[in-house]
């Protein structure tokens, strides 16, 4: 692209963050790189770029970049922005909206996020460690989410909406507003949500299901308390069995999902979790190898154990073949149980 256009590229996201210097150091292609939360540095980025203020772009927080003589430099770091609601809807023209379905039982389903952030610290999640690399949580306004939920239905012809966001139940006073909202002004949408077994109780998914909820998803990992506490995911495995028995009394589907070879895992600790999926009685589930995304804990963990078989990006994928071995499991024993918890996942 940079060849045929001339143009100026700018990488952002995640991969981007955490490894901004090798990226630059190796792709002579990549002009900037923006760190974290992006949306504000990129309009004042390209804005600088438009108006050719080339001497104020290293005002700009955030930004990664080669200066005259070819070192890289990196601006102070940007504030996470407090107001969700200072951004627009977002731009669904260029990508349609209806094309990317999650946890979708209606067509169309729209993805929607009513929040930022976890206050969770699990080990491998990327946009707790690396792009917010922050345990705050920052909602949006009731009132706004549910405008830009009539908007998709009125532009898109919605059926469904997906929220998407990190974990959807973390406060329930949000929770609650935004289902209040719904109902006051009578909104008859469905919706799903990714959503979190540590923070819900049964008043929050009465009115969820009231609202219009009819499948919540939610992380489980291990029935093992002590790989559980060895990915600092504060997850009570009692409470998750009762929040999938309220959810099927409030008629609201439950996915679950799990993750192997997480740091503690053995041959047992899989058969447990295998165990405790079957017990649990979601109405469907998952299961995918751990990946140690780079910036993460669980990454520095993998590099400074040498529990990687490989650093090559392209092989970092929860459902390709395994990248992280331990004592107790190699990568072709952990494939092997993989397939073993599928399999059981399937039935």
């Amino acid at each position: 692209i940079k060849e045929d256009l001339g143009c100026i590229v700018i990488a952002a996201g995640s991969h981007a963050t955490a490894d901004y210097q090798n990226l630059l150091k190796q792709h002579p292609c990549l002009d900037y790189i923006l760190i974290g939360e992006y949306e504000l540095t990129a309009k004042e980025l390209v804005s600088s770029l438009i108006e050719q203020k080339t001497q104020g772009i290293s005002d700009i927080p955030g930004i990664a970049f080669r200066d005259a003589i070819g070192n890289i430099s990196a601006t102070k770091p940007r504030d996470m922005l407090r107001d969700l609601d200072y951004l627009p809807f977002p731009d669904r023209e260029d990508f349609p909206a209806t094309i990317y379905p999650d946890f979708a039982f209606y067509a169309p389903c729209i993805n929607i996020l009513s929040s930022r952030g976890c206050p969770a610290g699990c080990v491998y999640c990327t946009e707790r460690h690396v792009l917010y690399n922050s345990p705050q949580y920052r909602m949006r306004k009731p009132e706004k989410v549910v405008d830009e939920m009539e908007y998709c239905i009125r532009k898109y012809g919605a059926k469904q909406f997906y929220f998407d966001d990190q974990s959807f139940v973390v406060n329930k006073k949000h929770v609650m507003g935004i289902c209040k909202e719904l109902l006051r002004r009578k909104t008859s949408i469905l919706w799903t949500c990714m959503g979190d077994a540590m923070f819900v109780d049964y008043d929050m998914l009465e009115i969820m299901a009231n609202a219009g909820c009819i499948g919540m998803k939610f992380g489980v990992e291990s029935a093992n308390p002590e790989i559980l506490r060895n990915i600092d995911k504060p997850l009570d495995l009692e409470k998750v069995r009762k929040v999938v028995k309220w959810c099927k009394k409030l008629m609201i589907k439950t996915h679950a999902t799990f993750c192997i070879g997480l740091p503690g895992e053995t041959p047992d600790t899989i058969q447990k979790s295998i165990k405790f999926m079957e017990e649990l009685n979601a109405d469907t589930a998952q299961v995918s190898k751990v990946i140690p995304y780079p910036g993460t804990p669980m990454y520095q963990w993998a590099m400074e154990h040498n529990h990687l078989s490989t650093t090559d990006l392209s092989q970092f994928d929860g459902a390709g073949k395994a990248i992280l071995s331990s004592p107790e499991l190699s990568c072709d024993e952990l494939d092997r149980w993989h397939g073993i918890f599928s399999r059981k996942v399937a039935r």
